[in-house]
């Protein structure tokens, strides 16, 4: 599974539908009711899901807000983007 890093979508994680089928199936998805929300576990922590608006289908986007968590820092000058730390590799979430 392969992913966008975009700091113009202001979620976390933006699913496409195969992407959502194939985390529900292995049982990485955990759905909210109350809240109407979808959830995976990256690294020991929850992390909100969405599904991908569809004019972008069928990428997997990850979001500003994933991405701050990951260290990305935005600056004015140059350099404007700079990460605190390595991103982890996404597949190792996976079992």
């Amino acid at each position: 599974m392969s992913f966008l890093l975009h700091t113009g979508a202001p979620r976390h994680m933006y699913l496409s539908a195969e992407a959502l089928k194939a985390l529900e199936k292995a049982g990485l998805m955990v759905e909210d009711t109350d809240l109407d929300l979808d959830d995976t576990t990256l690294f020991g922590r929850k992390c909100p899901v969405e599904p991908t608006p569809a004019e972008h289908q069928p990428a997997n986007i990850i979001g500003l807000k994933l991405l701050v968590r990951f260290g990305l820092q935005l600056h004015s000058e140059h350099p404007c983007v700079s990460c605190s730390a390595d991103i982890p590799c996404l597949g190792a979430a996976v079992p």
